[in-house]
């Protein structure tokens, strides 16, 4: 992990029963705890599969995972959306496995009651985000091991949850190993002298003019407040990535 992050490192863990103490040293870890919401810090014991966590080193830093790597079927179904307090559905999960894993794999990946998009926060506090073939800001549908990211319960659940097994797993996410997705879209960026930001607009013949859970994916803006933000909106002010 190197130390050029400001943001911290976004991870969760690939192996049964790893412990907190493996972050020993570092300046906190923290998951985010969507009945709040907010971040939680965690300081001791057995840190939860399918979770993301963020942390940070002052120093460059090498972290050993010992204990079993996991090659099961690991679900999460306590994702949540609340009202009061509001959270949106926000809720942090990550790949559990010691290798990339495909968003479109079926029946490799399995949900309930999620939108369709995904959001990964990156080193330099961009978001990126992928939904139906499409990545804007660097994402992807494929989440590489140990990696953190961001899913969102609809607007009209209350309750979600997402399953991985191993027919989701890929040996590389190196994007020539895969089959390429072409589509009509027009894809725009924003640069300033810190950082881009793209959105992007395509064309399928499912679209609404509302947001749809499936083809959309919302609008994430960077953590760095002097990046650029680009985004589109519908007649309902609803903004898009």
């Amino acid at each position: 992990l190197p130390n050029t992050t400001t943001s911290g490192w976004t991870l969760s863990v690939p192996v049964e029963n790893a412990d907190a103490g493996i972050f020993t040293g570092s300046e906190g870890l923290y998951f985010y705890n969507s009945s709040t919401p907010g971040w939680q810090s965690v300081n001791t014991g057995a840190l939860a599969q399918m979770t993301g966590y963020v942390t940070r080193f002052p120093v460059i830093k090498t972290i050993e995972f010992g204990g079993t790597l996991n090659n099961i079927v690991v679900t999460r179904n306590d994702l949540i959306r609340t009202t009061n307090p509001n959270n949106y559905g926000w809720n942090y999960v990550g790949n559990p496995y010691p290798s990339p894993i495909d968003w479109n794999a079926s029946p490799g990946i399995s949900m309930t009651n999620l939108n369709n998009a995904i959001y990964f926060r990156r080193a330099d506090g961009n978001i990126a985000s992928y939904v139906n073939g499409v990545g804007v800001n660097g994402g992807s549908r494929y989440i590489p091991s140990m990696q953190a990211f961001w899913v969102q319960v609809n607007v009209n659940f209350t309750e979600g949850s997402v399953t991985f097994n191993n027919s989701g797993r890929v040996h590389s996410a190196l994007p020539f190993y895969k089959a390429p997705e072409t589509r009509a879209m027009i894809r725009l960026r924003a640069t300033n002298n810190t950082g881009n930001n793209e959105t992007v607009v395509y064309f399928d013949d499912n679209a609404i003019n509302e947001f749809n859970s499936v083809l959309d994916a919302c609008k994430v803006k960077s953590d760095n407040p002097a990046d650029p933000n680009i985004y589109t909106v519908n007649t309902n002010q609803d903004e898009f990535s």
